[in-house]
């Protein structure tokens, strides 16, 4: 746990097995919500991977 009192969403994965990091602005985006409570709505054509 950090010191804003919640898990921080760091974006960084496995790199092996998914070819993904997150930029710090989606971070960013991320640790807000978690750190309101509220949802986030994601937004994007079907099958981009949204869930």
């Amino acid at each position: 746990m950090s010191n804003t009192g919640f898990n921080q969403f760091k974006g960084d994965v496995n790199t092996e097995r998914i070819k993904y990091i997150a930029d710090p602005q989606l971070r960013n985006i991320v640790n807000v919500s978690i750190a309101l409570a509220r949802p986030l709505l994601v937004k994007g054509e079907p099958g981009t991977g949204k869930t």
